[in-house]
């Protein structure tokens, strides 16, 4: 896939709100002891069914390597060996065609990885996700409280944001609370606005995420042709007049109207008054490799996109910003919302004591016995 098409995608992912089916799902069990189970299922093509499961594009967002893997059909009732063998992955093919299944085998089996920790610090730590093969950051805790008759669970993850990791700051362009409401929702910018007045607001803000991303994007643009900056031919300046032309050149482009489906070469080239810039990397595969290199963070920020759900002990009392589902608190873990600042997953929860209750029980039995005793 050629950058320019790459880029086209980013857009629409970070600009728009994805609907989507996510492939990817992190389910945290905590148990009452502090101790909790971690399990990551999703699916894949053929190069992750039977190669490597950090292989393919959406492997290079799991990070499993020591995690306790299988696979199953559909259902994930009965976990096979993993990885599937060539000749397991080409039988089950057959039979799905021969069955005049609709779905591909990707489609039709899903991958499992689980791994057990001694505490939800340590689980926060070994973070099974990544971005540009790095995984995320992020710290937990479980708090305990013991109210005699209930022992109420706070469970909190907070993942750390990634905009220090763009290469030009956000604050530049977008205020720190537009830009949390933007990835985020919070805090609520539209209270009290009518739809008309939420729209052009919202267009406004979507005009100074662009310049921002756009900028971003032309920065790593711009950082790839100077490492190559030796195959421009007939290049109109040299290399140390081209790197401090970087700031000019930014908001030349910003001027123009650039954004993150546009060719940023034929920028470069219109500020410099030639064409040697895009004739001389446009088709270079160097140069696009060095590219894809610069970029994979920005796609990876963009397809990261997981459901996470948190099994507590005992009842569910505040599911925090997520949604209760039968029992489950529900949130969605993606890139975007990982941007301007800390994400925190969190829930509280009590579990009854049946041991306070039985000793409650006998106490007011013995009570109630001494009270008899002294009326007789």
């Amino acid at each position: 896939m050629k950058i320019s098409d790459k880029m086209a995608m980013l857009a629409a992912m970070l600009l728009v709100a994805s609907c989507a089916q996510r492939d990817i799902t992190v389910t945290t069990n905590v148990c009452s002891d502090g101790s909790c189970v971690r399990t990551v299922t999703f699916k894949g093509d053929s190069s992750i069914l039977v190669g490597a499961v950090d292989s393919g594009e959406k492997g290079a967002l799991l990070s499993l390597g020591d995690w306790e893997k299988g696979w199953s059909i559909d259902d994930g009732k009965t976990l096979h060996s993993y990885p599937m063998s060539p000749v397991q992955y080409d039988s089950l093919a057959q039979e799905l065609t021969s069955c005049g299944y609709k779905k591909s085998l990707s489609d039709t089996v899903l991958l499992s990885a689980v791994r057990r920790f001694g505490s939800v610090g340590s689980m926060a730590a070994s973070q099974p996700l990544q971005i540009d093969g790095s995984v995320l950051e992020a710290r937990g805790n479980l708090g305990r409280k013991f109210r005699w008759f209930y022992t109420y669970y706070t469970f909190n993850e907070t993942y750390e944001p990634l905009k220090d990791k763009y290469p030009l700051p956000m604050e530049d362009y977008v205020k720190p609370e537009v830009a949390s409401f933007w990835f985020t929702g919070s805090p609520n910018l539209m209270q009290g606005c009518t739809p008309l007045e939420s729209k052009d607001r919202l267009d406004a803000i979507q005009a100074d995420v662009e310049r921002w991303l756009s900028a971003c994007w032309l920065t790593l643009y711009c950082d790839a042709v100077v490492e190559l900056y030796g195959e421009v031919a007939g290049a109109p300046v040299d290399r140390d007049s081209f790197v401090a032309d970087r700031d000019e050149l930014l908001k030349f482009s910003l001027q123009k109207g650039l954004d993150v489906a546009n060719n940023a070469l034929a920028f470069i080239d219109e500020y410099y008054g030639c064409n040697a810039f895009t004739n001389s990397l446009k088709d270079d595969s160097l140069f696009q490799s060095e590219l894809d290199g610069r970029c994979q963070f920005l796609f990876d920020v963009a397809a990261l996109d997981a459901r996470y759900n948190l099994i507590m002990p005992g009842t569910v009392v505040d599911a925090g910003n997520g949604t209760l589902v039968d029992g489950v608190v529900e949130y969605r873990l993606t890139g975007s919302r990982l941007i301007p600042q800390s994400y925190t997953i969190s829930a509280t929860s009590r579990r009854l004591n049946l041991w306070a209750v039985a000793v409650t029980v006998l106490l007011l039995i013995a009570a109630g016995l001494v009270v008899v005793r002294k009326a007789m």
